[in-house]
């Protein structure tokens, strides 16, 4: 109730230490090499219920945190960028939604037409907003990555609490792609409910009728050890994740 109470209240911060390399602990896990882009911390309004963050933040923090001072930020970027030769990707969705609050950080318009403006810096924006209006026209010189968290249509109405519909975000991500972004989709997590493989392949199939995604990434439903700990009481959708959960076993 803490966290939920949270996503509710917005805490405007200093710029602080926003630029950091991304580790992953558990060797299970295979991510790619990047940066975190810290614009915000727990910053997503959404209510997924698997989410990391209803855990990482569930007591200390329980509210959005949204960066300022984007001259600051700026800087520790390029520090990082000034160090190498090679292409460096900073992630801002992270530990937020890249685009659900860009209306009011307006955190696209700073930072899109910089990353442009670079040699080797790229910037990564993952999704489930649909609120993209005011990215489109900005100069993005290739060197923008939007990404969309998408899943099949019915697991996303169960599960993906207050976040927009699959069939928006398919149509934000066509409007970004025809805009010249680069625009991937990550099918993440699979929710094996009765008959899932005919529904996932039809969501794909809608998928490529829409957009031509340069990469599709699939994860599969999986939670940390503290999440699992607090498993029947953690989810507000109901027993059918506790249930696939125990299942898994």
């Amino acid at each position: 109730a803490k966290v939920l109470a949270g996503k509710r209240v917005a805490f405007i911060a200093p710029a602080g230490k926003a630029v950091d390399v991304f580790e992953m602990p558990d060797n299970r896990l295979k991510c790619p090499h990047f940066y975190k882009l810290i614009l915000a911390s727990n910053g997503c309004f959404y209510q997924c219920d698997w989410c990391y963050l209803k855990l990482t933040y569930r007591s200390v923090r329980p509210f959005i945190s949204i960066r300022t001072q984007y001259d600051k930020i700026k800087k520790q970027i390029k520090d990082e960028l000034d160090k190498s030769t090679q292409s460096i990707i900073f992630n801002s969705g992270e530990l937020a939604d890249s685009l659900a609050m860009d209306h009011l950080t307006q955190a696209g318009r700073e930072f899109i037409p910089w990353f442009g403006q670079t040699e080797n810096g790229y910037l990564f924006m993952l999704t489930k907003s649909d609120n993209v209006g005011d990215i489109l026209g900005l100069n993005h010189n290739g060197h923008t990555v939007v990404a969309w968290s998408m899943n099949e249509p019915s697991v996303s109405r169960l599960f993906e609490i207050g976040a927009p519909t699959f069939e928006k975000r398919l149509e934000a991500a066509r409007k970004v792609q025809e805009a010249g972004y680069p625009v991937r989709v990550r099918l993440d997590p699979i929710v094996p409910f009765k008959g899932w493989q005919k529904e996932y392949a039809t969501t794909i199939s809608k998928i490529f009728q829409k957009i031509t995604p340069e990469r599709i990434t699939i994860g599969t439903l999986r939670f940390e050890k503290g999440f699992y700990n607090l498993r029947n009481s953690i989810f507000t959708s109901g027993s059918m994740l506790p249930n696939i959960l125990a299942s898994m076993g």
